[in-house]
């Protein structure tokens, strides 16, 4: 994820060179499918490969998508849609997409050229509806110890589909804003998904994952809570270290302006 997460941003930061810059990448999505005429149906979380075109010359974005839960499966071209630039990113979208066997209706994405963020969101059938996105990596953070700002936090919630259990990444975490960054991950995490979509992992204590042993003692954790919200971008994280308690909350995209 973080690979073609690279590739995309670089590929993006070279834009203009050409009036024909066109990229290709194949990225693993994670699908969140939320059935919307059932509130008490579960929603579900896959992954699928899903392949796309970026043409930064003539400002096009397309893509061959796939999803499926457990009684739906689609794929389909999107075709090319013109990418505007937003307040927070590029941005697509297109109202009706012809898919074997199944309605693609209301199809929205977001794409930051910065960071390789992509986020694609629509509707299958006029009730499941997906949300997917090549990571959950939560770039703008507003990062807090014991209610006091904490800057340079940024983190990362990796699920794995199968286990049902996440990875958390912290990236250039400080205790305080005079301790040393470092980069921390903690592994094993228990997930749900609820009805909404949102994937909420708790443990009571954990140990960080690091070959240095004093590392991963020093930054064990009590009360963590991770939540990644598929279905607008951001994501939270809570927990308690040596006395302290910090809560992290993050976008994908940076947050909204009034700037174009």
């Amino acid at each position: 994820m973080a690979m073609t997460a690279a590739l995309l941003a670089g590929a993006a930061s070279s834009c203009n060179e050409s009036p024909e810059n066109i990229t290709t990448a194949k990225a693993n999505m994670y699908n969140v499918v939320v059935d919307e005429s059932n509130p008490l149906a579960p929603a579900t979380l896959t992954q699928d490969w899903s392949n796309f075109t970026i043409n930064f010359g003539s400002g096009k974005f397309s893509g061959d998508m796939k999803a499926s839960n457990g009684s739906m499966s689609v794929s389909f071209a999107t075709g090319d849609m013109d990418m505007t630039i937003g307040k927070r990113s590029y941005e697509f979208s297109k109202a009706a997409i012809m898919a074997s066997s199944h309605d693609v209706t209301a199809l929205k994405g977001m794409y930051d050229n910065r960071t390789g963020a992509l986020n694609i969101d629509y509707m299958v059938d006029g009730k499941l509806h997906v949300y997917s996105a090549d990571s959950y990596s939560y770039f703008y953070c507003n990062p807090k110890v014991d209610s006091k700002p904490l800057s340079g936090v940024r983190f990362q919630v990796i699920p794995d589909c199968d286990s049902e259990k996440l990875t958390l990444v912290l990236a250039n975490f400080r205790k305080t804003s005079d301790s040393y960054p470092v980069l921390l991950s903690y592994d094993n995490i228990k997930f749900e998904i609820d009805h909404k979509g949102d994937i909420e992992g708790k443990a009571t204590s954990l140990q960080a994952t690091d070959k240095n042993a004093t590392l991963a003692s020093e930054y064990s954790v009590t009360n963590l809570m991770v939540v990644a919200r598929p279905s607008v971008g951001k994501g939270l994280v809570t927990f308690s270290m040596n006395g302290r308690n910090y809560e992290i909350e993050g976008e994908i995209f940076s947050p909204a302006t009034t700037e174009k």
